[in-house]
């Protein structure tokens, strides 16, 4: 009897787990339904905007109801996305990335925009090595266009929170930047960001150099592969960079930003790790620059004031107060040119 008892059992939880799982197929193919109808939307709609943008027959204000359309659309996807995590493998392999997001993110429609770039950044979140791969390369172009140009802060975040998660270790994208852009877009917005935003932008900097600098000191390569990296990040050259007036004084421009606008702690503390990096590549240039004197003796007051805050973040106060007296010392002494 107990035998009889053990198989039914077995049995019941076999059909349990059966229903189960086609419970599970079905919600999937539902949601995944769901998600190609509201991509079928969005070409359509997209696709209706553009014949009457090249026609010329309707003003802008009459086709943005298009795109408000659109923008719903895309804030859809990005839900579906986050009910269902498999949805987005199923985008990018419907080819959402082309006719969703890279064929729009150049639309000027402040919410349109907002949803592509949140859908964008949630992909590089939830299939970073698939996004990577099937992103095209000129959605990148489009992504800094909208860091530098767009007069929108929270867009300007946006955007700079994908190139953080796309950039680092991507010598590919880092070298299709700094050929179609250089570094300009990033020091030259600083003045128009506030103190979070900073704090992103100087960390992302750090890292790529961080990187720049470990691939480099590699002394032995023995796979092609990784000679033909190493030659990628030659000629990207952003360490030769750094010993340029115009870099350095781009990244006076950031230091400046974060002295007069945010005299914070933990924005300062992004700043003092770059300078490590730098140290050696701008005193030429600073030297004599009284504003760069001025920014300096403000950074080593306020690693006076809040030394314990950055103890408490693993910075070495004692190795950045040597850094930072030695600089001021340094910036006092003037340039050849100005005796």
């Amino acid at each position: 009897m107990s035998q009889i008892c053990g198989i039914s059992f077995c049995f019941s939880l076999l059909l349990i787990k059966v229903y189960s799982c086609g419970v599970d197929d079905l919600v999937h193919k539902k949601s995944e339904n769901a998600l190609v109808t509201v991509i079928e939307k969005f070409e359509q709609k997209a696709a209706a905007a553009d014949k009457l943008d090249r026609e010329g027959t309707k003003s802008q204000e009459e086709i943005y109801p298009y795109y408000d359309d659109m923008s719903v659309d895309a804030n859809t996807i990005v839900d579906l996305l986050d009910d269902d995590p498999t949805n987005a493998y199923k985008f990018l392999e419907f080819g959402g990335i082309g006719t969703v997001i890279n064929s729009q993110l150049a639309i000027f429609h402040l919410g349109l925009r907002t949803q592509l770039l949140n859908l964008t950044k949630k992909l590089f979140e939830m299939a970073p090595s698939t996004t990577n791969a099937m992103m095209p390369p000129n959605a990148v172009d489009k992504i800094v266009d909208i860091f530098e140009g767009d007069s929108d802060e929270g867009i300007k975040a946006k955007a700079l929170d994908i190139l953080y998660v796309w950039l680092p270790n991507n010598p590919r994208i880092q070298a299709r930047v700094m050929k179609t852009k250089g570094l300009e877009p990033f020091y030259e917005q600083a003045l128009k960001l506030d103190g979070t935003v900073v704090n992103i932008l100087l960390d992302l900097f750090n890292k790529i150099l961080e990187e720049h600098y470990y691939v480099r000191s590699q002394k032995k390569y023995s796979r092609t592969s990784d000679l033909n990296r190493l030659n990628i990040y030659k000629k990207i050259g952003l360490i030769e960079r750094l010993s340029n007036p115009v870099t350095c004084n781009g990244l006076l421009n950031i230091f400046e930003a974060t002295n007069s606008r945010w005299q914070s702690a933990d924005v300062t503390l992004p700043v003092f790790k770059l300078l490590k990096k730098v140290n050696n590549h701008c005193f030429g240039v600073f030297k004599g620059n009284n504003k760069a004197l001025q920014i300096f003796e403000n950074f080593l007051k306020t690693l006076t004031e809040k030394e314990s805050f950055f103890s408490e973040k693993g910075l070495n106060a004692t190795e950045f107060r040597i850094m930072l007296k030695t600089y001021i010392e340094k910036l006092k002494i003037p340039r050849n040119d100005e005796l």
